[in-house]
């Protein structure tokens, strides 16, 4: 019966330190896992905020856009005045020509009467 009982704690002790080994490897592979985790984590928040910074640029951008197309509308209505402006010149000076003119060929008949 002793003998028995020596095999069954001879057993007994390989299946413990199968179990050791076990529970190393797991150890092993789960510290592995834990760090791959925590490098994952640290990227996972580096892509977060470059992401953020993104938004925050691209946001700027548009408002940069938007002020930009506001100044360009101000711009081409000025524009549009000036042009009026410069049409409303030059028909005002053909008017003073014609007027002129017509007072210079007055005078001349004028001149010649007398």
């Amino acid at each position: 019966m002793k003998i028995q009982e020596i095999k069954d704690l001879a057993e007994q002790v390989d299946q413990a330190s199968q179990h050791e080994e076990m529970i190393e490897k797991l150890t092993e592979r789960n510290l592995e896992i834990t760090e791959k985790s925590n490098l994952l984590a640290a990227q996972l928040r580096e892509l977060e905020s470059a992401a953020e910074v993104g938004e925050e640029l691209d946001e700027q951008q548009n408002q940069e856009i938007k002020d930009i197309q506001s100044d360009l509308n101000a711009a081409e209505i000025e524009l549009t005045k000036a042009k009026h402006d410069v049409n409303l010149s030059e028909k005002r000076c053909a008017d003073a020509e014609a007027q002129l003119s017509q007072v210079s060929g007055l005078f001349s008949i004028l001149k010649n009467d007398h």
